[in-house]
């Protein structure tokens, strides 16, 4: 396998961060509000400081590893088969570095996180899209992604609750596609980021919970946008059996292991169910605050992840001559649609998880165009 350094794409959110001005208002990046309460952080300074700090296991510290199979004990994942990473990106880097294949094909989502299509024309695969719709509220449906199915089908990439979107792939549509993978050898890649941050009562939040999928499923987490870590770069996935003792290696050649002091952290916190359920409970405030509020806002109500996925005025040209029009006039950062693919051209995302005055903010002055 040869990879192609040249084919590796950027985020739009790293060029607005570069231009930013300490007054401000940045809802284009993907880092939640809520933090980890500082009580805890100061708690674990206090617990370490006499202790030698140093490398752990390479794919990370083994009772972190059964402390996340109890948290998700819904899924029955053996802790032997987890990998601790710094961040989830890492995990999704894994997946194609190990499933990638010249010539092979994936099917990913359009809209999507761009991180997938890079690494797919990085590892040189066959890319093959399934739409995602506003009159179908973004969702994946099952039909469109079996209909790109062909011999030459390595993997599946699902991501839900999804980014920038905010929608939550359905219980019957994860049912039919989970079904007809049962029996095809092709690997699904579920990118769940963003699954403890879900709005509504759902019977599967994790593909996991279709147990004879299994040897054939990644599941990639983390701690970034649930606990608010994004800066302790901690994310975790799951794998069959077959790819365990190849990922051990990876981890060992790449990072050596993951960084002991936020693993620590995690393993205070993780089996604390308050800190997730607060902040769900501030981000459906938020949400259902702006939608009482703002009836005529152009977007989907968001059932998971903490975005606004917007709708720029007919009179701009493109998303990001309004982005440009935003941060110059009103010196708010926001990312245009189309850094998640070309049919998002007339979108743009907005975290609305940040302090309500400013998302309100943004949200007026859009209304004011939009008029």
């Amino acid at each position: 396998m040869s990879f192609n350094f040249k084919k590796l794409l950027g985020e739009q959110t790293s060029t607005i961060s570069n231009r930013l001005k300490k007054t401000t208002i940045n809802l284009g990046v993907g880092d939640p509000e809520f933090r980890v309460p500082k009580k805890e952080i100061i708690n674990l300074v206090k617990k370490i400081e006499n202790k030698k700090i140093s490398y752990t296991n390479p794919s990370g510290i083994i009772n972190l590893k059964k402390k996340i199979s109890k948290k998700y004990n819904n899924l029955n994942l053996s802790f032997k088969n987890i990998i601790i990473t710094p961040g989830g990106k890492t995990g999704i880097f894994f997946s194609f570095l190990m499933l990638g294949e010249k010539g092979k094909e994936v099917i990913i989502p359009d809209i999507g996180f761009p991180t997938y299509l890079s690494l797919a024309r990085y590892t040189g695969m066959k890319v093959k899209n399934y739409k995602l719709n506003e009159k179908n509220f973004f969702k994946p449906l099952a039909k469109d992604i079996i209909s790109l199915i062909s011999k030459k089908t390595k993997f599946i990439l699902i991501n839900s609750p999804h980014n920038p979107t905010s929608s939550v792939m359905d219980d019957l549509e994860m049912k039919k596609l989970a079904m007809y993978l049962k029996n095809k050898n092709i690997y699904l890649v579920s990118d769940e980021i963003y699954s403890d941050l879900i709005f509504k009562e759902k019977k599967y939040k994790s593909f996991g919970q279709f147990k004879f999928l299994h040897k054939k499923l990644i599941i990639i987490n983390g701690w970034s946008k649930n606990y608010g870590m994004t800066g302790w770069r901690m994310g975790w996935s799951y794998w069959p059996n077959k790819f365990i003792k190849s990922l051990e290696l990876m981890c060992l050649n790449s990072f050596t292991s993951p960084n002991m002091v936020s693993q620590k952290l995690v393993e205070k916190i993780i089996l604390n169910k308050t800190y997730v359920k607060s902040h769900i409970k501030q981000l459906k405030k938020n949400r259902d605050y702006i939608f009482k509020k703002y009836k005529n806002l152009n977007s989907i109500i968001p059932e998971g992840a903490i975005y606004l996925f917007l709708k720029i005025p007919k009179n701009f040209k493109s998303d990001h001559s309004f982005c440009e029009f935003f941060f110059k006039k009103f010196n708010i950062a926001i990312v245009p649609g189309s850094s998640f693919g070309k049919t998002a051209n007339r979108y743009v995302r907005v975290n609305f998880s940040k302090k309500l005055s400013n998302v309100e903010k943004f949200i007026k002055n859009y209304l004011k165009i939009n008029a």
